[in-house]
Parts: C-alpha cells; sequence; structure tokens
C-alpha cells in the first residue's frame, strides 16, 4: 500500500471512530455505513486498513486511554477534545501494532490529521503526546 493510500485509510478511519465514539455505533456498523454510503470505491487496501486501524483502536480503547494518560499533562483522556483523543488513541494503536512503520511516520501522519480535522494547537499536542507515549523500540 502506497503512501497516499495508507493516509487516506488513515482518514476514513478517523471518521469511522468518530461515527463509534459519537454516533454510538458499533465498530461493525461504523465501518460499513462509512464505506458503503461515504468512500463505496475505496481501494480494498484502502477499506483493509482502515478497518484494522478502526476496530483495533475501539477494542483497545480503554488499555490506549490509560498508556496516554500519564502523558496528556493536566488533562484527563475523556475530557480531551473528542478528535484529538480519537488521533491519539489511533496513532498510539498504529505504532503498537504495525512496528514496521516507523514511530515518526505515524506521529506525523497524525500530526496531519489533526492539522486537516482540527486546530494548529492540536497539532502540537497530538505530537508531545505521541512522541512521549510511542512504544520503546525493539
Amino acid at each position: 500500500m502506497n503512501r497516499k493510500e495508507r493516509r487516506h485509510a488513515r482518514e476514513a478511519a478517523l471518521k469511522m471512530l468518530y461515527l463509534w465514539e459519537v454516533g454510538q455505533a458499533t465498530a461493525q456498523q461504523a465501518v460499513g455505513v462509512y464505506f458503503r454510503e461515504h468512500d463505496p470505491k475505496a481501494a480494498e487496501s484502502v477499506q483493509a486498513f482502515a478497518s484494522e486501524l478502526v476496530f483495533g483502536t475501539s477494542n483497545e480503547a480503554a488499555a490506549l486511554d490509560a498508556a496516554l494518560e500519564p502523558h496528556v499533562q493536566g488533562w484527563r483522556v475523556e475530557r480531551l477534545a473528542v478528535l484529538d483523543r480519537l488521533i491519539l488513541r489511533m496513532g498510539l494503536w498504529e505504532m503498537r501494532h504495525h512496528p514496521e512503520t516507523p514511530a515518526p511516520v505515524v506521529i506525523s501522519e497524525a500530526m496531519e490529521l489533526a492539522r486537516t480535522f482540527t486546530s494548529e494547537d492540536a497539532v502540537k499536542f497530538i505530537n508531545g503526546v505521541l512522541d512521549a507515549a510511542k512504544p520503546a523500540a525493539p
């Protein structure tokens, strides 16, 4: 999968996670609705990676929040803006489960999501939190 497809998948996954978190849809429903109604022509590779990000992040949300908590200094993860929280969870999940993708790449992509969907302040915040929370290199 090329860089453009991976970015497409991450953006799609963020939108699906938003539906899961705010819309109270199951992860399965969010994936189905999103690709059926908003991105029916997405490549199979995009659908597969986005779905993996959604299912992995949603299944491990509590553990991801617990791992992020020490790094959000002065905040509780559940009090963060929804999109910031989702970007942090998804980025940490990807770093934990896709070590073949270098952590700086995952962090950079998370920052791009923040730049696109939230604010410039969030970009800096997400960079700092993910850098501090990233898994130790093997």
